[in-house]
């Protein structure tokens, strides 16, 4: 849980792809950048750095880990009184989470689960 580390390490990746015109894996850099950044309580930035990767995973076809940014988008709009939104991205992180079935999306999917139902979304 060194998050601080992590980050730093993030955004140097970040800063690396941006400099080189790598756009394939920023999809998953911003979404880590954000999951680092929800953990750390920070949820405006968070959530503008999953959105800029749910615009890289839809813009190349790709779901890797896409369910992780859509849980964490779900809780962040759930807190916010946002409950369309939550709903929607909650919906969304179902169905990527099916495609790999990879434990740590399932695990941040279940999380967004009890949030959503404590807030009564669900």
């Amino acid at each position: 849980m060194k998050l601080d580390e992590a980050l730093g390490y993030i955004h140097r990746a970040i800063d690396l792809c941006v400099e080189k015109k790598v756009q394939k894996s920023l999809d998953l850099f911003y979404e880590d950048c954000g999951y680092i950044l929800f953990l750390k309580g920070d949820c405006q930035a968070a959530e503008r750095y999953f959105l800029r990767s749910i615009e890289l995973y839809e813009q190349f076809d790709t779901y890797w880990l896409r369910s992780i940014a859509e849980s964490s988008l779900a809780m962040i709009y759930a807190a916010g009184d946002s409950r369309d939104r939550a709903l929607e991205h909650f919906r969304k992180a179902e169905v990527f989470s099916q495609k790999e079935m990879a434990q740590e999306e399932l695990a941040v999917l279940e999380q967004a689960r009890c949030v959503l139902k404590e807030a009564g979304i669900l």
